[in-house]
C-alpha cells in the first residue's frame, strides 16, 4: 500500500506531517516501514528582468522537516535556497531546482 496516494494530500495528511502532527504518525503506524521521513514543501516565484534581454530568475526555497517516525516527532529541518536564470518560468525554475537538488544531495551525506 502505497502512502502518498491522492488521499495523502486531500484528507490533510501532507500538511500534519509536515507539521509533525504525532498522531498521524502512530496512526499511520510509519514506524512499521520506515525509520526517518523526509517531507517538505516547495514554493516558487519569479523576476522577470527586461534590462537582460527577458530574462527570468525563479527563487525556489523548499523546507524540509526529517520526521523521527519512532520518536513520532521533527527531529530536524532545513530550508535549501537557490535562484536559477532561463528566458521561460520553466526553465528558470528548472535550473533553480537542479542547484537544490545539488543542495540537498550534500545535505543527506551530513544526516
Amino acid at each position: 500500500a502505497s502512502f502518498f496516494n491522492g488521499n495523502f494530500v486531500s484528507d490533510k495528511i501532507f500538511n500534519k506531517l509536515l507539521e509533525g502532527n504525532s498522531s498521524i504518525i502512530k496512526d499511520l503506524e510509519l514506524t512499521k516501514h520506515m525509520d526517518y521521513l523526509l517531507i517538505g514543501r516547495k514554493t516558487t516565484s519569479f523576476i522577470n528582468n527586461p534590462d537582460l534581454q527577458n530574462l527570468i530568475t525563479a527563487n525556489v526555497s523548499i523546507s524540509i522537516n526529517k520526521l523521527s517516525t519512532s520518536l513520532a516527532m521533527i527531529e530536524d529541518s532545513f530550508v535549501l535556497e537557490a535562484k536559477g536564470p532561463g528566458f521561460s518560468n520553466n526553465a528558470a525554475e528548472n535550473m533553480a531546482v537542479d542547484r537544490i537538488y545539488k543542495q540537498f544531495s550534500e545535505k543527506i551525506k551530513e544526516m
